[in-house]
């Protein structure tokens, strides 16, 4: 899970980390061209060698579906990804870099899965770049938290298969002009925003903030100013970041006579699926069975482009959206909570046929509601389980297949509630979960 911790810089040698010992080899020059159907894509290329990614390359956003980089003499595998896993599987070939010689080759993606023909589109709701370090420096002391350069961020997220682009760094809005007209530039939607760091707080995202509008960071200040000026400075959504992470969460103040609960959304999958995030959505259920609406969001918190583990887009965020999407339409439909999280499979849920995720149901008491889902994914969902959740409660466990498979629930409720739909893999991870569909019970 990406969290504070410092990010170690590599030593780079044109873009790809090399060992002291061999950077002074002669240089090969790599070009790669990634395309779906003829069409230039941005592309993240992963460098292996003897089985060990050594390096992580991407596409530059300014000359899409083109990367050029280097590498020293040597057998390589490179694997090309479009998507992150979501919406694609990744090409691999292999490579060799002769002194004196030059690598070009030219990969073709098939794009298997596009939630856009079912309406939803997806974002990273929470990522930073190189304008986070400056801040962090500043307001704590920390050095190099920040480290993808932030016209590239655009590049990144594209290559992720992401619909809108979205900038998020610590105490700062540094990047948004770069990060704006880059987006412009490349003809995609985007969301400004800023991550509020606090050390007795936690984090909160405000989006979208007005170009250039900082939320000023104070060891002084409450909760409810930060909400306060965010919400002046443009933002109509708040979102809880981390919320349950020990180094800081803000769900650990929410007994305290502080704690606003004016926010609008929280993070359930914060990077790689812990115990903390288990923790944040079972205090969701439990606000959701007070009856508060707020929306469960997922995110990278991705820091560092050529990092070799963590990915930007993983998890994510898909909102359904009606008509042709712009930045505006989705942030309203994300309010309305028609959303689900997901590390990888789509998961597509109505009740009555037409109720989706945000939505009431109201019927009278022992009437039925029928719960679809239909779930599908590039990679086979053997050993993963779909679960019906109402109120918080399991209520029917589906043993899942293949890539692609519709499912069917037909309920009686008696009383008012919700319901989702989560999937888990063999170790009860999460893989992915809806927002509720609510339910109001007539007598």
């Amino acid at each position: 899970m990406t969290r504070w911790r410092l990010l170690a810089l590599s030593v780079l040698f044109s873009g790809l980390a090399l060992p002291f010992s061999i950077a002074s080899q002669p240089a090969v020059p790599v070009t790669v061209n990634v395309t779906i159907n003829g069409e230039p894509v941005d592309a993240l290329i992963r460098v292996i060698q003897a089985d060990r990614t050594v390096g992580v390359e991407y596409t530059d956003v300014h000359t899409p579906g083109r990367a050029q980089f280097q590498l020293v003499p040597g057998n390589y595998r490179l694997r090309v990804e479009h998507g992150a896993g979501f919406t694609s599987l990744p090409r691999t070939l292999d490579v060799t870099a002769r002194a004196g010689s030059s690598v070009d080759v030219a990969v073709q993606i098939e794009r298997l899965l596009d939630a856009r023909t079912a309406g939803y589109y997806s974002a990273d709701l929470h990522t930073h770049t190189i304008a986070s370090a400056a801040a962090m420096e500043r307001d704590f002391g920390i050095k190099n938290h920040g480290v993808t350069p932030v016209d590239q961020a655009v590049g990144v997220q594209l290559a992720a298969d992401l619909d809108v682009m979205f900038i998020s760094d610590h105490n700062s809005v540094d990047g948004h002009e770069l990060f704006a007209r880059t987006a412009q530039e490349r003809g995609v939607p985007f969301v400004l925003s800023e991550e509020i760091t606090t050390l007795r707080w936690g984090h909160f995202n405000p989006y979208s903030l007005r170009p250039g509008e900082l939320v000023e960071f104070k060891f002084d200040k409450l909760p409810s100013q930060f909400f306060e000026e965010a919400r002046a400075k443009g933002a109509t959504m708040i979102q809880v970041n981390h919320p349950l992470d020990p180094t800081g969460g803000y769900f650990f103040s929410r007994n305290r006579p502080e704690f606003d609960p004016s926010f609008d959304a929280a993070e359930v999958f914060n990077g790689s699926f812990d115990e903390s995030d288990n923790q944040t959505v079972l205090q969701m259920f439990r606000y959701w069975n007070e009856g508060k609406r707020y929306v469960a969001t997922a995110v990278s918190d991705d820091h560092d482009w050529k990092a070799l583990g963590d990915q930007y887009g993983t998890p994510r965020t898909y909102v359904r959206v009606e008509g042709a999407l712009t930045a505006e339409k989705f942030i309203a439909a994300l309010k309305t909570g028609h959303v689900f999280v997901t590390y990888g499979p789509l998961l597509f849920v109505t009740a009555n046929g037409s109720t989706m995720p945000g939505d009431t149901v109201q019927v009278q008491s022992g009437a039925k509601i029928t719960l679809t889902a239909e779930v599908r994914s590039v990679v086979s969902l053997d050993g993963v389980k779909a679960e019906i959740i109402r109120s918080g409660e399991r209520v029917q466990t589906f043993e899942l297949s293949g890539s692609a498979q519709m499912l069917s629930l037909e309920d009686s409720p008696t009383a008012n509630g919700w319901y989702a739909i989560r999937l888990v893999d063999a170790q009860r991870k999460y893989l992915a979960l809806t927002n509720p569909i609510w339910v109001e019970v007539g007598r």
